[in-house]
C-alpha cells in the first residue's frame, strides 16, 4: 500500500487520543456527508503528520466507531441502486472508499512500526494487523455493494497484509474488535479468511441483502477457513484453494502449471464445507433457519438455495468456461444506449465502446436517447453470450461478464419495459446464458 509522504507541514486538528476524542464531540454526526468529509480532510492531514506509531494506533481506535457509522449510513446512497450511477452516487461512492483507504494508511503505518520494533508496537502487532486486514476487506466489500470490479491493488495489499502478519508470527493471535455485529473474537487469519471468501462467493451475482447475509455467516466462519504452506486434499477430487501471496489477484482453485504461484498458500475448506453440508441438511428436514444460527431474518426456501450456492462457489471446482477469457492491456470501456421501440417500451444494451459505435444486436430502427460510458474493468471476453439489463435477447459483446455490474433493480434507471414483453423476474447485468440455466436446473443435492 502506498502511503503519503510525512510532511512537517500536516496540521491535523488531533494529534493523539484525548485530541481525537476532543475534536470527535464537535463533528456533526448528525449530518453525515459533512461528517464523512471532515473525517476523510483530517485523516489525510493525519497520516502526513510525524508521529510515534503507538499514539497514531491509539487515534485510530478512537476514530473507528464514528467512521464505521457514516461509512454505513453513506453506503445507502449508492448500493441498492439503479446502475448506472448518477454523479451524486458516484460522488457518494468515491468519499467513501477514500475514507477506507485512510483508515488502512493509517494502519499501515501502524504495522511499519511494527514491523521496525517502535516503542509499544509488538504487543499490538495482531490487533493492527487484523485492522488492516478488515479495513482493506470493507474497501473490497463497498466495490461488491456498488457491483463495481475490486482494483488488483486491493487484492495485492490484502495478500501483503496477511504475509506480514505471518512474518510477525501473529496470524492467528486472538484480538477483539467490538464493531462486529455479533462475533467479537477474531484474528489476522480470520480477518484474511473474510476477505477471500467474500471475494470467492462471485458477489456480482448476489443482491444487497444477499451480501449482507454472507458478510454476517463469514463474521461467524471466518475461523473455519485455515491457511496452510503445504497442500491440502479436501477429498472428492476437488483441487486446492491456492492464494498466491506475491500476487493481485483472488485465490483459486488448482494454481496454473503455466503460472505457479511464487508464494502460495494453501486454503481448507474442510469444516466450513461439513458446516454447509449440515445446515443444508437440517433445513430439509424442517429445522428453521434462527435455530442453525443463521439468523432471523433468513426464510426458506431463499436461505436453503443460498447456502447451495456458497457451497458450490467456495467447495467445488470452477466450470470450465465455455470461451477462453483473454486479458487485455487497458481497460475494457462500454458505453450504455437507451432505445425506443415502437413507443412502447425502451430497452438498454452494452457495447465495445473501443471497437464500435453500433449496438452488438441486430434491432429494429430505433431512436437512440441517451448515453452514457462505463468502465467495465481489465478483462475481456470475446463471444460471450449475455443477457443484459432487462432484454430478452442474448447478443454478442466483447466485455467481460465477470467485470460487469451485476444487479440491477426491476425499474431501473431509463428503462421501463413492458411487462407483456419482458418477464419482470430478468433484472441482472452480465448473466451468462449457462449460469441463467444451472441456477434455474439447480441440483437438490451438494455431493
Amino acid at each position: 500500500m502506498k502511503l503519503p509522504e510525512l510532511s512537517a507541514d500536516a496540521s491535523p486538528e488531533f494529534t493523539d487520543a484525548a485530541t481525537g476524542k476532543a475534536w470527535l464531540e464537535h463533528v456533526p454526526l448528525a449530518n453525515v456527508a459533512t461528517a464523512q468529509a471532515n473525517l476523510l480532510e483530517q485523516l489525510q492531514e493525519f497520516n502526513r503528520f510525524p508521529t510515534a506509531a503507538a499514539p497514531r494506533l491509539a487515534v485510530l481506535e478512537g476514530l473507528r466507531e464514528a467512521v464505521h457509522f457514516v461509512q454505513i449510513e453513506q453506503a445507502k446512497r449508492f448500493a441498492n441502486r439503479a446502475l448506472p450511477m448518477t454523479d451524486q452516487e458516484n460522488a457518494a461512492f468515491d468519499t467513501t472508499i477514500a475514507l477506507w483507504d485512510q483508515m488502512g494508511a493509517g494502519y499501515q503505518r501502524c504495522l511499519d512500526g511494527a514491523i521496525h520494533r517502535d516503542a509499544g508496537m509488538r504487543a499490538q502487532a495482531a490487533l493492527v494487523c487484523q485492522r488492516l486486514l478488515a479495513y482493506i476487506g470493507l474497501r473490497m466489500f463497498h466495490h461488491y455493494r456498488a457491483y463495481r470490479q475490486v482494483p488488483g491493488d486491493d487484492w495485492r495489499a490484502l495478500h501483503e497484509a496477511y504475509a506480514a502478519a505471518e512474518k510477525l508470527d501473529v496470524a492467528d493471535d486472538g484480538v477483539k474488535d467490538f464493531l462486529n455485529r455479533d462475533i467479537q473474537d477474531t484474528s489476522p487469519r480470520v480477518a484474511y479468511a473474510r476477505g477471500v471468501l467474500m471475494g470467492l462467493c462471485n458477489p456480482n451475482e448476489l443482491a444487497q441483502r444477499q451480501l449482507t447475509f454472507v458478510a454476517y455467516l463469514l463474521e461467524r466462519w471466518g475461523a473455519k477457513l485455515e491457511v496452510e504452506t503445504k497442500p491440502v486434499d479436501e477429498g472428492e477430487g476437488v483441487p486446492p484453494l491456492v492464494a498466491d501471496l506475491a500476487s493481485d489477484v483472488c485465490p483459486e482453485r488448482g494454481a496454473p502449471a503455466s503460472t505457479p504461484a511464487r508464494e502460495p498458500r494453501y486454503l481448507d475448506l474442510r469444516k466450513l464445507a461439513k458446516s454447509l453440508r449440515n445446515r443444508v441438511a437440517l433445513l430439509r428436514k424442517g429445522e428453521s433457519p434462527a435455530k442453525l444460527a443463521l439468523g432471523e431474518d433468513c426464510v426458506q426456501p431463499t436461505c436453503e438455495q443460498l447456502l447451495v450456492y456458497l457451497y458450490r462457489q467456495w467447495c467445488q471446482p470452477k466450470a470450465a468456461r465455455a470461451t477462453d477469457r483473454r486479458t487485455s492491456s487497458a481497460p475494457a470501456e462500454a458505453c450504455m444506449k437507451t432505445f425506443t421501440f415502437a413507443s412502447t417500451c425502451r430497452f438498454s444494451s452494452i457495447v465495445d465502446w473501443e471497437s464500435s459505435s453500433q449496438p452488438c444486436v441486430a434491432f429494429p430502427k430505433s431512436e437512440l436517447v441517451e448515453t452514457q460510458p462505463i468502465a467495465m474493468g481489465k478483462k475481456a471476453a470475446t463471444n460471450k453470450r449475455l443477457i443484459i439489463g432487462l432484454m430478452t435477447t442474448p447478443f454478442e459483446t466483447g466485455v467481460s461478464a465477470s467485470a460487469m455490474p451485476r444487479a440491477i433493480p426491476a425499474k431501473s434507471r431509463g428503462i421501463a419495459p413492458s411487462s407483456a414483453l419482458v418477464p419482470q423476474t430478468c433484472h441482472r447485468w452480465g448473466q451468462s446464458v449457462d449460469s441463467a440455466r444451472e441456477r434455474n436446473s439447480t441440483s437438490r443435492s451438494l455431493v
